[in-house]
């Protein structure tokens, strides 16, 4: 794993701050625990051997119906909203993002579903225990990562939702734990347990190359990846992948006036370690001309200010709304009537964004990338 000093020094730190200094006796000790806990976990690394294909369609359906999809960014800040008279509102999220991303519908939720969503998340970990995972074809072992992940974290989350001031990434899930949602050791596969940083930066992140595949983990907050509305498989691995990375390098949230989001040095370590060439490079790949442009021009000034509130239809603020809950995505049910105002307000909101994509010249004529074929990128284009 290429890990950069700032990093390192990061993880040193922590554990000066968190572990009493007499259990150490020396410096190198100290590094050595560093290194240990963040050290990719070997059991796991690709040695594909057998030709078996995972079928992820009651996944698939699970999240057509519990994701709404928000189409790409319009690059345009939503306005902020006050509460509105005579209704229990106090408007929803004023964040300029909050139109981009796709949302899970956490406060439509019904007990079916919950449960329906648990019990597949568990049949995930079951199949990881099954299954020789490292032994499979590599789309085959991305795609179940990625999916037990995000499984995982929404289940995780609608359990506690919508979490300390709507921020799911400090739900603390285990009981007598303090350990938060991306450290808390969520899982048992083969014989280790796993957290859902595990998954991303002991097993994925070291043995595929491609950064689109960072993308594809979904982070549970508004700033970060969206989350997709169908499943990942061995076959549509590339094309997924790509889209969710496109609309996350053009989106406010990733870059806008010279602000980078914080997503990008977070998985900086692994695929951009020459940070400013190397992400230029992958940039120029995902951007469209236009906002490309205005990142050579304007540059990296600062981070973005983290977007950390749940990435959900109501922001967080939907049990207290009063709306109904379903199983089905409300765009299929045809009616608002139950939703409630602030729902309500949202739709709208995103209907008159569809409104503005179809008159947005990129949007009209779609978006063409001529680039090289990319082969060395752990994500071929058929099943090994």
């Amino acid at each position: 794993m290429k890990t950069s000093n700032r990093v390192f020094a990061s993880m040193i730190a922590t554990l000066l701050i968190t572990t009493p200094i007499y259990s150490f006796a020396n410096m190198d000790e100290v590094e050595a625990v560093a290194a240990e806990s963040s050290a990719p976990l070997s059991q796991f690394t690709p040695r594909p051997t057998k030709a078996t294909r995972i079928d992820y369609e009651p996944w698939d359906f699970i999240l057509s119906e519990t994701v709404l999809f928000m189409g790409p960014s319009t690059r345009t800040r939503a306005s902020k909203q006050g509460s509105q008279t005579g209704t229990r509102l106090q408007r929803i999220e004023d964040s300029p993002y909050r139109m981009e991303g796709n949302k899970v519908l956490y406060p439509m939720m019904n007990d079916l579903v919950q449960e329906d969503m648990a019990a597949y998340a568990e049949e995930l970990v079951a199949l990881g225990n099954k299954l020789d995972i490292p032994a499979l074809p590599r789309n085959e072992q991305l795609a179940y990562w990625l999916n037990l992940h995000n499984a995982l974290i929404i289940t995780t989350i609608q359990s506690n939702y919508p979490g300390p001031s709507r921020r799911p990434h400090l739900i603390k899930p285990i009981k007598g734990s303090d350990a938060k949602l991306h450290d808390a050791k969520l899982i048992k596969i083969d014989g280790l347990d796993l957290s859902l940083r595990d998954i991303r930066e002991r097993i994925v992140y070291p043995n595929w190359d491609n950064p689109d595949i960072a993308f594809g983990f979904h982070h549970g907050h508004l700033g970060g990846p969206s989350i997709m509305n169908i499943a990942y498989t061995g076959e549509n691995l590339r094309s997924l992948l790509r889209d969710n990375a496109t609309e996350y390098a053009n989106s406010l949230r990733g870059y806008h006036s010279g602000r980078l989001a914080p997503f990008f040095y977070e998985i900086a370590p692994w695929y951009f370690p020459d940070f400013k060439k190397d992400l230029t490079t992958y940039l120029k790949r995902r951007m469209r001309s236009e906002v490309f442009s205005e990142f050579e021009q304007t540059g990296i000034r600062s981070k973005n200010s983290p977007e950390y509130v749940v990435a959900d239809i109501s922001s967080g603020y939907g049990l207290d709304q009063g709306i109904g809950k379903f199983y089905g995505n409300p765009i299929s049910l045809g009616s608002s009537a139950n939703l409630g105002p602030a729902i309500e307000a949202f739709l709208v909101e995103r209907e008159l964004k569809a409104q503005k994509l179809l008159k947005t010249d990129w949007f009209k004529r779609g978006t063409v990338t001529i680039e090289d074929i990319e082969t060395d990128d752990g994500i071929p284009d058929e099943i090994e």
